[in-house]
């Protein structure tokens, strides 16, 4: 059951890089994509990969991760839509087409995050099988 648990997380995680980079093409995009990470993510903690996930957890700072995402996609949006107000010469050198797919896997990075973090204090506080 373990083995077929940690093949049906690889598989959500493809899914969510996926969903994540062709979104704007296909149903999909930067939630679904952060819910099959986080259905990822959630396969590995119920498998007893916990200790291994807290130790990623704190090594990275997840949280102030997912706060940076947040930023990161108000500012790619506000260049985005600057470039309708008027010409700066270093925006205008992006193409428009790339905005969404990077706002996407932004957006799917601070789904999964926040809910890696969410779904962690609920197994800390109540255990996986109470």
């Amino acid at each position: 059951v373990i083995q077929l648990l940690d093949f049906s997380a690889l598989l959500c995680a493809f899914l969510a890089i996926e969903l994540a980079i062709r979104g704007h093409l296909t149903p999909g995009g930067g939630f679904a994509s952060g819910v099959a990470g986080a259905t990822a993510i959630t396969l590995l903690m119920i498998t007893g990969r916990m200790q291994k996930l807290e130790n990623i957890y704190f090594k990275y700072n997840v949280v102030a991760l997912e706060k940076c995402a947040v930023v990161v996609f108000i500012i790619i949006s506000l260049l985005s839509f600057s470039s309708l107000l008027g010409s700066n010469y270093w925006i205008d050198l992006i193409p428009q087409s790339i905005f969404i797919p990077i706002l996407n896997i932004i957006c799917a990075l601070k789904v999964t995050l926040g809910t890696w973090s969410i779904i962690r204090l609920f197994i800390l506080k109540r255990g996986l099988f109470s």
